[in-house]
């Protein structure tokens, strides 16, 4: 019995295993920008690329304007090597104002060049709206618990399933002006945000790489079953 509930919790570390390696962190795409040496994907920004944590939180933005911040006028664009769905995707520094004069922030992120979504920090702390053009979406909003948009903290948000069934094959991130003056902000500063995270569903292999180690396990626990 101890060793089928170990075979079940190596199960299960196997199943979360081969979601998690799918993450793409924004460590991640500022190394592929570098050194273009990553076969699932490929980065293109319109500048070099720097990291910048705060509240623990790490993402990836430009070097210039607000280092380690995508400001206005300044993107990052991810192509995969194939297309697929994406399960979520994580921004920080994403706050509605007046913390740092960023005052309803708005990312504008685009995939496959023609379809535009937009992610606004709302004017209540720790909420947000999803948006495709101009049509509220239902899809998984949330703050990072700890990490929402009171100064200070990461301003860190999470959009689950951002795209339904679309297949993604390239997915860019700009900054658009927020509601500048509506909070009380001094406006002094716009729309800078970074991306903490990305993560594409897993490929059909990563599942087949996954059902297969389940299947020699079982085997293995059914071997050692002892006879009746």
């Amino acid at each position: 019995m101890k060793f089928l509930k170990a075979v079940v919790a190596f199960a299960a570390l196997l199943s979360l295993g081969a979601v998690q390696a799918q993450t793409i962190t924004g460590a991640d795409i500022e190394a592929d920008h570098e050194t273009n040496n990553n076969t699932s994907f490929s980065v293109l920004a319109s500048g070099a690329l720097d990291l910048k944590t705060q509240n623990f939180i790490t993402g990836v933005g430009v070097q210039s304007g607000t280092a380690g911040e995508i400001d206005i006028g300044e993107f990052i664009t991810l192509t995969f090597a194939t297309a697929k769905p994406i399960a979520s995707f994580t921004l920080g520094l994403l706050f509605n104002g007046p913390e740092y004069n960023d005052v309803r922030e708005v990312a504008k992120i685009t995939i496959n060049n023609d379809k535009i979504y937009t992610l606004t920090s709302d004017g209540a702390d720790n909420t947000a709206t999803w948006r495709n053009e101009s049509t509220l979406a239902s899809v998984s909003v949330a703050y990072i618990f700890g990490a929402g948009t009171v100064g200070g903290l990461g301003g860190a948000i999470t959009v689950g399933n951002p795209f339904g069934n679309d297949l993604v094959t390239s997915i860019r991130f700009e900054a658009l002006r927020g509601s500048c003056g509506s909070l009380g902000g001094a406006c002094t500063n716009q729309s800078d945000y970074n991306v903490v995270n990305v993560t594409p569903v897993p490929e059909p292999e990563t599942y087949a790489l996954m059902l297969a180690g389940l299947a020699a396990v079982a085997f293995v626990a059914r071997r050692r079953r002892p006879l009746a």
